[in-house]
């Protein structure tokens, strides 16, 4: 749902959804990456011990992504995605199946 939320987010405020494709990506794979480490910890310590200072860290991360969005700062761009927003269309035709 984290996901999902930061598209409906981040498109909202930019109203592209390739800003908002690439960082609900980017906040997917730092938690794959984070994850293997994550569930070592776990075994070594116990999930007590190790849940506290998990929450804090998505906690600040989450928050970290709102105040970045409150404050309008630019996405960074790839190679993949229009670098100023006249170049992404925002057609406001409902899309419709060719007849024929």
């Amino acid at each position: 749902m984290t996901g999902l939320s930061i598209v409906w987010l981040v498109h909202s405020r930019t109203g592209t959804f390739a800003s908002a494709g690439l960082v609900s990506g980017g906040f997917a794979v730092a938690e794959a990456l984070g994850a293997p480490q994550l569930a070592r910890l776990v075994d070594r310590f116990g999930q007590t011990r190790v849940l506290p200072p998990t929450l804090l860290a998505h906690a600040l991360a989450v928050a970290l992504l709102l105040a970045l969005v409150a404050a309008d700062a630019p996405v960074p761009s790839s190679p993949w995605v229009a670098r100023r927003p006249e170049h992404v269309s925002r057609s406001s035709a409902p899309c419709r199946p060719r007849a024929g």
